[in-house]
């Protein structure tokens, strides 16, 4: 049995992949014994959650909890962060944050997807199948994970910042997005939010803002280095369009959104289902749950039926 961050595992596990070796001897350590599947080595592992953060704005916005086990609570701390000005007696009252703390269930989320390789490019010595699957599986994962960390209900998938139940807040209403929309929204966050907040909407609500004036025929995009009111503008597709009753702009401080990872990533090799293809199938899997811990932390536009 090899240690699941040795070379010696490394070489074993893609042994297995590029089909070497038929057996997983070895591999013991890094079984996922509900999916029968095995964690990436640490190298491509890493690899994996670079190639994460390129494809899903939320890895390298939201906190990043990597916490194993199976579903559990985690506890907050939510405290108004607040210190007292003392007299010169002894019966001075502090501000005493005992009941600060919040709990949260964290549930595990299973997320799987296969990739297809046809057997020529296993013999292909100049294929590189490691860059290739890692490329692939974080491709997918990422564009679908991103959907959920939005648009998730918390039941088959994460609690994404939109969910009517444990979503950001609900900072400003309007039946079309104007420019005093946008600073109301900005301003409804509190301060200690708004200094890392960020903006995030799709490609047509930008494209819109990017064209929004005040009377005086000042734009409210800068575009010299595309923020609004000097923060940054991330642009994430699977936010909605502006149109009755969505959510279209989020404004706030992302990372208090926590992707909890409960597995590193794992993978199997699937022989026998396109062998008639002349085709090699590799599922990959994540176990994970993602909440936003402080719903004030992110306000958004409603737009109203």
């Amino acid at each position: 049995m090899y240690h699941i961050n040795s070379t010696e595992y490394e070489r074993s596990f893609w042994d297995v992949m590029k089909r070497k070796n038929p057996t997983y001897n070895g591999l013991s350590q890094g079984r996922h014994s509900m999916t029968n599947s095995y964690a990436l080595p640490t190298a491509q592992s890493k690899q994996f959650m670079a190639a994460m953060r390129n494809e899903n704005a939320f890895r390298s916005l939201a906190t990043i909890v990597n916490a194993p086990g199976s579903d559990r609570t985690i506890f907050t701390c939510d405290a108004e962060d607040i210190a007292t000005w003392l007299g010169d007696g002894s019966l001075d009252t502090y501000y005493d944050g005992v009941d600060d703390f919040k709990r949260l269930p964290i549930r595990v989320h299973r997320l799987g997807t296969i990739v297809r390789i046809h057997e020529d490019f296993l013999r292909d010595t100049g294929f590189n199948i490691q860059r290739y699957l890692v490329d692939s599986f974080a491709k997918r994962m990422g564009h679908t994970e991103e959907e959920a960390f939005v648009n998730g209900d918390g039941k088959k998938t994460p609690t994404g910042i939109l969910a009517s139940e444990g979503g950001a807040e609900v900072g400003v209403t309007t039946t079309a997005i104007t420019y005093d929309d946008v600073i109301s929204l900005y301003f409804s966050v509190k301060k200690e939010y708004r200094k890392n907040g960020v903006w995030m909407m799709n490609d047509e609500t930008a494209l819109a803002l990017r064209t929004l004036k005040d009377a005086d025929g000042n734009y409210i995009w800068n575009h010299t280095n595309d923020t609004i009111l000097s923060r940054p503008v991330v642009i994430c597709n699977a936010m909605p369009n502006a149109d009755a009753g969505a959510k279209p702009i989020a404004f706030g401080d992302f990372s208090y959104y926590w992707i909890d990872q409960r597995v590193r990533f794992t993978a199997r090799i699937m022989e026998e289902l396109y062998m008639l293809h002349q085709q090699v199938g590799y599922l990959g899997y994540e176990h994970l749950d993602g909440k936003l811990i402080r719903p004030e932390a992110i306000k958004v536009i409603q737009i109203t039926e």
